[in-house]
């Protein structure tokens, strides 16, 4: 299976962070389902099966859990104990039904940052966010929202979580930051990013100036977005003129 740029980071980071070892892998708003049908397939997954993770393919869209559903019946017969389809608002997940113990992995990618903040929200609220329970420290986001970043990241950390991992990845001329975060992690999630940022890179630099730019145009109508900017221009380089 041929995927983007921007997937095939994400099934890499689902290998290392340790996604043998999740009980559980969520696959949400997952549209078609690419994502999920590489980690059934991905042999890095496909240890001894008592250790093997079931992904869960979850989305809100009828039609395309079903004829999702049917796909995965008719190509994935190998896998079939390993894998569920659920139609239903991810944000309404009720993972209280599964033992404490369990580990699980969510995915929310290829949706605005606003309605991912809206998502694990709700998911936190129905878990009960009562400090670090022993449910929350079981439970890891890999996440790759397509706006709003920053807002994204500074809502995680208000919530405590803490950055394992993060990544910016070109896919097609378009750059996406991608992070995985969790209760455990003892480093904090930056605003801006800090492990992503590789200046000698020209796709980086340019991903910071547009950044810049689309924040200088929001500030004429909102100016606490000035706050953004400077928080963007610290961690410019200094030779870089912006």
């Amino acid at each position: 299976m041929k995927l983007s740029a921007r997937l095939q980071t994400l099934v890499n980071l689902v290998e290392t962070s340790g996604g043998p070892g999740f009980d559980h892998i969520w696959d949400t708003c997952c549209d078609h389902g690419l994502l999920g049908q590489a980690l059934l397939s991905d042999s890095a997954l496909n240890g001894v099966s008592q250790n093997r993770p079931v992904i869960h393919f979850v989305d809100v869209v009828p039609e395309l859990m079903a004829q999702l559903e049917a796909r995965l019946i008719a190509q994935m017969q190998d896998h079939q104990d390993y894998w569920q389809v659920h139609c239903q608002d991810v944000a309404q997940l009720n993972l209280l039904t599964f033992p404490p113990e369990d580990r699980h992995l969510i995915i929310i990618a290829g949706i605005g940052g606003d309605l991912m903040i809206d998502i694990i929200q709700g998911l936190l609220k129905s878990i009960g966010h009562t400090g670090h329970s022993q449910r929350l420290s079981r439970i890891s986001f890999l996440l790759c929202p397509v706006y709003h970043h920053y807002r994204v990241r500074t809502f995680l950390a208000e919530q405590g979580l803490g950055l394992e991992t993060e990544v910016l990845v070109e896919d097609k001329g378009r750059m996406y930051e991608l992070l995985n975060v969790s209760f455990n992690a003892s480093q904090p999630v930056a605003s801006t990013g800090d492990e992503m940022w590789d200046f000698s890179r020209p796709a980086h630099l340019r991903y910071l100036k547009q950044t810049i730019k689309h924040y200088r145009q929001v500030v004429r109508r909102n100016p606490e977005a000035q706050a953004i900017i400077d928080a963007y221009l610290s961690i410019a380089p200094s030779s870089i003129n912006l």
